[in-house]
């Protein structure tokens, strides 16, 4: 991971805590949304199970059927509005989020004196500002999401299972839930190195390109071309 200019450096689940308090009314709105959405999902279901029951018993016909078929297109309206509400609420509260930590970056290097840039690698810095950002901007919308809907949608539905159909078809779908708990710990921990390799690479990647800038007219005059080439390829 790059090392970052400033010198007391703040958790990102502090970070992201206090970003979410001072916004609190955006991630609300999107919660709330999301929490319509999660409803209207799970009742769309057992609302089209209803409506065949009654159209195998006979019972629904004529005004009756366009009626209940009219709230299942308006349920999907809604679903449709309110995702496209909590997008433009979540994801523009997260871009704020990584517009402030470039703005505060930019504005940290801009202090800064020729002995700091000789001690940090340039891939390093323009990781920092592209990856890095872009990863926290993400954990502040992609991954409040995911977080918040994923969770709220599996509680809705195990209620559903167990209080609306029989419990114990509810207490047979929690019997994966271990093991598929260790097989998210094991890919988050994968997915985690993956992500430092990933930023070291580009890191490298770039401080490469700068040396191969800076230095073009001596890689020329020593045919060095082609070692250069081969170092881009590998």
């Amino acid at each position: 991971m790059p090392t970052a200019p400033q010198p007391h450096a703040t958790s990102l689940s502090r970070m992201l805590a206090g970003f979410v308090r001072e916004h609190w009314r955006a991630y609300a709105s999107a919660g709330a949304m999301l929490s319509c959405i999660a409803m209207l999902t799970v009742w769309i279901p057992r609302q089209v199970g209803h409506v065949v029951d009654d159209l195998v018993a006979g019972g629904l016909q004529g005004p009756e059927l366009l009626k209940q078929l009219g709230l299942l297109v308006a349920a999907g309206v809604v679903i449709y509005l309110l995702r496209a509400g909590w997008r433009l609420a979540l994801f523009k509260a997260a871009y704020r989020l990584g517009a402030r930590l470039r703005t505060r970056l930019y504005a940290r290097l801009a202090l800064q004196g020729p002995t700091y840039f000789q001690a940090q690698r340039t891939g390093d810095l323009m990781a920092l500002a592209t990856n890095d950002i872009d990863t926290v901007e993400q954990a502040a919308g992609e991954a409040m999401l995911a977080g918040f809907d994923g969770t709220q949608t599996l509680v809705l539905v195990l209620a559903m299972m167990t209080l609306g159909i029989d419990w114990r078809l509810g207490l047979a779908a929690l019997l994966p839930f271990p093991l598929m708990a260790l097989a998210f710990w094991w890919i988050s921990n994968h997915l985690h190195q993956a992500a430092q390799d990933s930023l070291g690479a580009f890191s490298g990647l770039n401080q490469q390109v700068q040396e191969s800038l800076a230095g073009v007219r001596t890689v020329r005059a020593l045919g060095l071309a082609g070692r250069a080439e081969a170092q881009f390829s590998a």
